[in-house]
């Protein structure tokens, strides 16, 4: 928070708590001078003059509550971009369980927590000495019952989150685990349709949802528990406290207007911290993920530019691993890639492919070894088409045609947005669409087919002219048009000088390829020009599985 804002807070918060003395001292001066005098004009006199201080301070409470949300508004768009691209990145490069991961979702429990009245109730603290110090004026019997009583309250509130944080985590865990099948169903919705699987996707989602709600009741009934405790303590506490003040009035060591303000002055002393009980679990959300979003990471590097390296691309010895106990995606691979070429890896299944794709994009990085003469652009700090790529599952946006194949660049020129397209062979196909580019990409692209969708990330990754074209599977979906295409983009590409490294299984699409590496469980197992590895293959394969080869 920016000084001027809690000095704001601090300003409002004293006087708002001063005002709040109001009430008591009203009822001092009505018991003790309206009722013995038996003056309606004084009684007058001191509502309105009462009502006219409640008015102020309700004011001065909505405006320090306006000026919570501001700031929360305010600290939400300064950190929006940095968590947007964390989050980004932290899902690109598959880092699980790194904190940035969910850093959207925890920068919004930061503003909610912000703008909520826990955080003011912080401001209050300090004040509820002042309202102890107006207890021990009117009696110290008043301010030890109320120092009593608060202790007792943050001692049931420590027990509370201790015995209830685990059960918290597990639930919210649970929860997360349940969303994610729920997630990943509705994604399938058509396939599950298609094969009747409803039910049975149901019973594995219900499970996990049965065990996050147990976790969710096992944590609500203690919450439930403590509230009811807090309630039950602060409703014996203020009789208490009109108990303790009628022994004293007939001990005729106070008044019974004394009696009354001592009431409502523990209530009002104890009103922050049942506010910051309360609020406990939403203060220690947003403590860790304040916590989290400051070891956020996405500053600009300075990183060479792709076009400034003019050496050929040095792999040496690279191995990725893979998850626990299985083998490494990539083992102790290495080649070199020559500027201006064009590089087919082919392979079967579970080979490596896209694991060396993504290795080029930046997206992952490599367990040991290194790549010299290169340096993606993985950081956010500028908009970069320095690198075109075509994943293997194709993924649009919600926008435009021309958002997607522009990659959602601000004002882009529609000459290149339609050169990408044309060389990708779907220019024609989007002018007849009702709304040409402007048509918007549905999340179920029912609007594309799977081969039109495929030409349509084909020309979001050619876009610009990139210097390096990275294509994982880029003749998937695709007809013999869409091939041709292909092949005679990459042609255009390889006058132009420009890099481009192809992953497939059919000969089809390395057609245009100068080199091609053939991989096996992570391992290089053959690599050389075009025409000898694939003689090399055909000699390995029997002579009923030469035909697709002999048609390359």
């Amino acid at each position: 928070m920016n000084r001027r804002a809690i000095i704001a807070l601090i300003i409002f918060g004293s006087f708002t708590n001063l005002l709040a003395l109001t009430g008591p001292f009203f009822m001092l001066f009505v018991y003790d001078r309206v009722l013995s005098s038996g003056s309606i004009r004084s009684l007058v006199i001191v509502s309105i003059f009462a009502l006219v201080l409640f008015c102020c301070m309700g004011v001065l409470d909505f405006v320090r509550a306006r000026i919570l949300s501001n700031e929360g508004d305010r600290i939400y768009k300064a950190l929006r971009r940095k968590a947007f691209e964390a989050t980004i990145l932290a899902h690109g490069k598959k880092l699980k369980g790194q904190p940035a991961q969910h850093a959207i979702f925890e920068l919004e429990t930061l503003r909610s927590f912000i703008a909520s009245g826990t955080l003011g109730s912080l401001f209050d603290a300090p004040w509820s000495l002042m309202f102890l110090m107006a207890l021990y004026v009117l009696h110290p019997w008043f301010a030890l019952a109320a120092a009593l009583g608060g202790i007792i309250l943050l001692t049931v509130a420590f027990l509370h989150q201790s015995l209830t944080r685990q059960n918290l985590e597990n639930s919210a865990r649970s929860k997360q685990k349940s969303d994610h099948i729920l997630e990943h169903f509705i994604s399938g919705a058509r396939t599950l349709c298609s094969l009747n699987m409803g039910r049975a996707c149901y019973k594995s989602w219900a499970e996990q949802e049965d065990e996050a709600s147990s976790e969710s009741k096992k944590s609500k009934a203690s919450t439930q528990a403590f509230k009811s405790t807090a309630f039950s303590l602060r409703q014996v506490l203020q009789s208490g406290m009109i108990a303790l003040g009628a022994v004293l009035v007939l001990a005729e060591e106070i008044s019974a207007g004394a009696m009354v303000a001592g009431s409502i002055l523990i209530a009002r002393f104890l009103a922050p911290l049942e506010t910051a009980i309360s609020g406990w679990n939403y203060a220690v959300s947003a403590r860790d993920g304040l916590s989290n979003l400051s070891h956020m990471s996405v500053g600009p590097k300075m990183l060479p530019k792709i076009a400034d390296l003019k050496d050929d691309i040095k792999i040496e010895n690279v191995t990725v691993l893979g998850d626990a106990g299985t083998a490494p995606r990539l083992n102790g691979i290495s080649f070199q890639l020559k500027r201006g070429s064009t590089l087919g890896i082919i392979g079967p299944n579970g080979s490596g492919k896209s694991t060396l794709i993504e290795l080029l994009t930046g997206s992952i990085e490599p367990d040991s070894g290194r790549i010299l003469n290169y340096a993606p652009n993985q950081n956010f700090a500028e908009p970069s088409v320095a690198i075109g790529y075509l994943p293997q599952q194709v993924t649009l946006f919600p926008g435009t045609i021309a958002e997607n194949i522009s990659r959602f660049e601000k004002e882009p020129e529609q000459t290149k947005i339609e050169h990408a397209a044309k060389n990708a062979g779907i220019h024609n196909h989007i002018l007849s669409l009702p709304f040409n580019y402007e048509t918007n990409i549905q999340p179920d692209h029912v609007t594309l087919s799977r081969g039109e969708l495929q030409r349509v990330a084909f020309a979001r990754s050619i876009y610009g002219n990139p210097e390096i074209v990275l294509l994982d599977e880029p003749d998937a979906g695709l007809d013999h048009l869409g091939i041709d295409a292909l092949n005679a983009s990459i042609r255009k590409l390889k006058a132009e000088g420009k890099t481009v490294v192809i992953a497939t299984q059919r000969p089809s699409a390395v057609h245009e390829c100068d080199h091609i590496i053939q991989l096996s469980k992570g391992n290089i197992i053959a690599s050389g020009p075009r025409e000898s590895v694939l003689r090399s293959l055909l000699k390995q394969k029997p002579s009923g599985n030469r035909e697709p080869m002999a048609a390359q």
